[in-house]
């Protein structure tokens, strides 16, 4: 098993696509590393200098970090450092503001970039409003590395993931909105806005505000789980992300976002699976929550309806899960859990397609037993809380298992 944790090193990613104009006027650059050193770089001219050349002039210099051409992705062209510094999460990259300096040329701004890591915040609703809770996602999200696109403070928040590590380049857009329901919903969106799933009272991830209910926040840069504590009712559940990606599918797979909820629409009170009950979106049973997906420029959405299908959002393995009499083996000899990556999978443009697998979950491990949601525990040096509760597995293509997310 190889736990795909989060990277928390410092990154920034210029907003300019090459081909980028570069001479006397523009050719300066200043860094500093973890508050170390000024580093003063001096870029090639060229009427038409591409990210890999501006990429090679930064790195003959740079000591503490790495910079990149990014080769795919919604920011392909663009320039992108990173810290290489034992720092993490406390790493700093400040860009200065010398005199013929190329920030704009290169999109950078004059600032000092952060490396952020994941968090987990158990908050009390107070006012109980939709407004409130928006709020609190947006605050929640800028701590932990999105950035505000649009509608700051606002009922109509679109926010930002930070771009997955080099060879990777996914990242993804997340829309809150008040629709004048009951529920505050969330969407997802490319980085373009060329593809959006639905967002309406009938369509998208559904969360119920009240006074005094108790909200938990699981959250990386590039994905997040929000939920209220077991037992979680209708509409008190959503996630969504972009998934690690093996090397193999690095450039192949240039756009990869998955969303899912516990309830159909608006007014709800059913509870439907999602991987807060469950290691499928689906079963037999026709049983699932809304889902939506973007691969590769490709939608698809499954919202109020409950219909079975193989393309909605799955978790591997999952055959090996259930302790009935056809199916086995889900545990060692001496009765302790299985451990998994998380490979997560989805179809590619309907919900009657092959969900195939495009990656796997950030700071998460796959359990072969049932436990209790929200407990929590430590190993591998990490800690962690159960987000899927209590899933011993049906016979109806509900298999047993646990999602577990690493906290700080």
């Amino acid at each position: 098993m190889s736990i795909q944790y989060l990277d928390e090193n410092c990154d920034l990613v210029g907003t300019v696509a090459e081909t980028f104009n570069i001479d006397g006027a523009d050719d300066k650059l200043e860094i500093t590393i973890d508050g170390g050193t000024l580093q003063t770089i001096t870029l090639g001219h060229g009427g038409a200098r591409t990210a890999i050349q501006v990429a090679a002039d930064i790195n003959a210099v740079l000591i503490g970090g790495t910079a990149y051409a990014v080769a795919s992705g919604p920011q392909a062209n663009h320039v992108r450092i990173r810290t290489t510094s034992a720092a993490a999460a406390s790493s700093t990259i400040l860009i200065g503001a010398p005199a013929n300096n190329c920030n704009a040329a290169l999109g950078f701004t004059a600032t000092t970039y952060t490396g952020y890591t994941r968090r987990h915040t158990s908050w009390v609703q107070s006012a109980g409003t939709k407004q409130e809770l928006i709020n609190k996602l947006e605050s929640e999200l800028n701590a932990c590395g999105w950035t505000t696109v649009s509608g700051s403070g606002t009922t109509n928040l679109l926010m930002q993931s930070a771009l997955s590590p080099p060879g990777q380049n996914l990242q993804m857009r997340l829309r809150a909105k008040d629709n004048a329901g009951n529920c505050v919903t969330l969407s997802i969106e490319n980085v373009a806005g060329t593809k959006a799933s639905t967002n309406s009272t009938t369509a998208g991830f559904m969360l119920l505000p009240a006074a005094s209910k108790t909200w938990l926040f699981t959250l990386n840069k590039y994905q997040g789980f929000i939920r209220t504590p077991i037992t979680t009712a209708a509409r008190e559940y959503a996630a969504f992300g972009v998934p690690a990606l093996p090397t193999t599918l690095q450039g192949v797979i240039t756009e990869a976002i998955w969303a899912n909820g516990n309830a159909e629409n608006d007014t709800s009170v059913t509870v439907r699976l999602s991987f807060r009950t469950s290691t499928v979106c689906y079963n037999n049973a026709a049983n699932s929550g809304n889902c939506a997906a973007i691969t590769n420029g490709n939608l698809w959405e499954n919202n109020n309806s409950t219909a079975a299908a193989s393309a909605l959002p799955q978790l591997f393995p999952t055959s090996v899960y259930t302790a009935s009499a056809t199916v086995g083996g889900y545990r060692w000899h001496d009765d302790s859990s299985l451990l998994f990556d998380p490979l997560i999978a989805w179809g590619l443009a309907a919900i009657a397609n092959e969900g195939k697998y495009r990656g796997l979950l950030w700071d998460a491990v796959l359990a072969s037993e049932s436990f209790a949601g929200d407990l929590t525990t430590s190993f591998d040096s990490h800690n962690w809380i159960v987000l899927t509760d209590s899933n011993t597995g049906t016979a109806a293509a509900k298999p047993r298992g646990t999602l577990y997310l690493a906290i700080p």
